[in-house]
């Protein structure tokens, strides 16, 4: 079946076109449900080589800053996702939380690249080795994108002297704590108000009518 597709027929255009679709909403919802501890830090795949050298390799030699804003950003394209378009924050807690992001979308790019030899099962060879090469093409430049920012990020926190900005704090990227309702009390001085210890009544004296001592 495999061996007499038209690849040229409209049809399997739209039908791979929509397989490609699929493969990315799929992969693109599991790894947005991946917890942000397991995203705290590098594995072997997502680990930055010495080579690419705090990202000035993808400056010298893609030219990476005249075209990386120019592709699409997807990263809050779930309920709760995390949008990479811009840093909101020059805080170190903002920026570690970019940095585990980046790593999920690169999973993502990962996971729809390995996906193209999924064409030879239902295409012919040559036109599978097109969907592969497809794939290479369209998903590099989103990896490579995400681990340029991330090698400018970490950087960036190893010049603020973060003991080790490849793990990101649990506690830095928790979902910000609610605000308790209504302004705080705040004593003359200017300090916050802190309420008295309670202090416990006197016990009546035997005989007292509040006393439950026997007289």
């Amino acid at each position: 079946m495999a061996a007499s597709t038209p690849l040229g027929d409209l049809s399997w255009v739209l039908w791979c076109s929509g397989l490609w679709f699929l493969i990315g909403l799929t992969t693109g919802f599991f790894v947005h449900r991946l917890p942000l501890g397991f995203l705290g830090r590098d594995t072997w795949l997502t680990r930055l080589r010495a080579f690419e050298g705090d990202g000035r390799w993808y400056e010298h030699w893609m030219r990476i800053r005249l075209w990386k804003d120019r592709l699409p950003e997807k990263g809050d394209m779930f309920r709760g996702g995390f949008s990479k378009r811009h840093i909101r924050s020059r805080s170190t807690d903002h920026l570690q939380r970019f940095v585990a992001e980046t790593r999920r979308a690169e999973y993502v790019h990962w996971m729809n690249l390995a996906a193209g030899p999924l064409f030879f099962l239902i295409l012919p060879m040559w036109a599978g080795w097109i969907m592969v090469a497809f794939g290479v093409v369209v998903h590099a430049p989103f990896i490579c994108i995400q681990r340029y920012n991330r090698a400018r990020l970490l950087r960036t926190l190893r010049r603020r002297g973060v003991p080790d900005p490849t793990v990101v704090g649990l506690g830095d990227i928790s979902e910000v704590a609610t605000p308790p309702l209504g302004p705080t009390p705040v004593s003359p001085q200017g300090l916050p108000h802190q309420p008295l210890p309670a202090t416990p009544l006197p016990a009546p004296p035997p005989g007292h009518p509040h006393s439950t001592t026997e007289g």
